[in-house]
């Protein structure tokens, strides 16, 4: 919803497609499996999501920094 509220939608729809719902099929059934959390993070899902997410740093800390000047009040002095 943050993201959402500083018009930061294609972001939003990325947080949401990067949910727990859309990798938790790939994750390790037994949590204590060592070995097969490492190969999982080795080949975490979500490596393409933060790519695109990298992609788009500038313009989230633009349209933030836009969101906190325009709500000011709500952050303190």
């Amino acid at each position: 919803m943050a993201f959402r509220d500083a018009a930061l939608d294609n972001i939003a729809d990325l947080a949401a497609d990067a949910c727990f719902l859309s990798i938790k099929d790939t994750m390790p059934q037994n949590k204590n499996d060592l070995a097969a959390f490492s190969k999982w993070y080795d080949d975490n899902p979500l490596n393409d999501f933060d790519a695109v997410y990298a992609d788009c740093q500038d313009e989230i800390h633009e349209k933030i920094a836009l969101y906190i000047r325009q709500n000011i009040a709500y952050f303190g002095d």
